[in-house]
């Protein structure tokens, strides 16, 4: 059978693929500075498809010169091992991988050094978040996997009975959204804030990667308490997010519980 791709060619020019992009890759990091190996203990490779690939590439080729094991994952979760002393390469090339994005999220979250590997998207925009803004970011990332999920809060009409909204702003983390006044005296919900409400919307509404842009860390508190309580309520083992502790230490307030 005819080797109408050059298949065979591909393969057999693997190894000057390979020191073409060692080459590059040590381009793009001039300046960059990086942990020393006694200052890791793994190196994690987060990525799907194409881009894991890479991870399993980086591995075989690494593995009997390395110090340090590599790991490769390809899931959504980021694993409990993952921690400041982990060189985390997120590797996406959209940038708009879900599952890439929610493990960077993590490995941010657990305190390891995140390098990204993308040619834009959302994982570009969260590498180039300034540090103050990764709360924001954070929040936006867990009502996008939330959503995608099929859990996205309900702000339109009623979670409960699809009615007309109650003026009073009132969200029920139970029922998945905001409530009429009617769904509102069965009890369990929330009173937002006008400046709550809009902070919300536009967490749905907006690219993750611009979170940081529109929502202050200091107004952050209140939408943070009402989106944990959701996530508590839709995902009976969310625990939330040691980066959002900053949230919770900066809140001004706490939104009132309609009883």
């Amino acid at each position: 059978m005819p080797d109408s791709l050059g298949f065979l060619d591909a393969v057999g020019g693997l190894p000057e693929q390979l020191a073409d992009a060692h080459r590059s890759a040590r381009d793009a990091l001039d300046g960059i500075s990086l942990p020393s190996a006694q200052d890791i203990d793994n190196v994690a490779v987060l990525g799907m498809g194409g881009s894991g690939i890479a991870g399993d590439v980086l591995a075989a080729v690494a593995n009997a010169t390395l110090p340090v094991p590599v790991v490769v994952l390809k899931q959504i979760r980021t694993p409990r091992f993952i921690g400041p002393r982990t060189l985390a390469f997120a590797v996406s090339y959209s940038g708009d991988t879900d599952e890439t994005l929610r493990m960077a999220a993590g490995a941010l979250d657990a305190g390891a050094r995140v390098v990204a590997v993308s040619r834009g998207g959302e994982l570009e925009s969260m590498a180039r978040a300034p540090a103050a803004s990764l709360p924001a970011l954070t929040i936006a990332f867990e009502l996008r996997t939330a959503s995608l999920l099929g859990y996205r809060p309900r702000l339109d009409a009623c979670a409960n009975c699809g009615n007309p909204l109650s003026p009073e702003r009132l969200f029920s983390p139970a029922r998945g959204g905001l409530v009429c006044d009617g769904c509102a005296a069965e009890g369990g919900t929330v009173r937002l804030s006008a400046d709550a409400l809009a902070g919300l919307s536009l967490l749905l509404s907006r690219p993750v990667g611009e979170a940081g842009e529109y929502l202050e860390v200091k107004r952050s508190g209140e939408i943070l308490r009402v989106v944990e309580a959701f996530l508590k309520h839709q995902f009976q083992r969310f625990q939330g997010l040691k980066s959002l502790e900053l949230l919770r230490s900066l809140a001004p307030e706490t939104p009132e519980l309609v009883a």
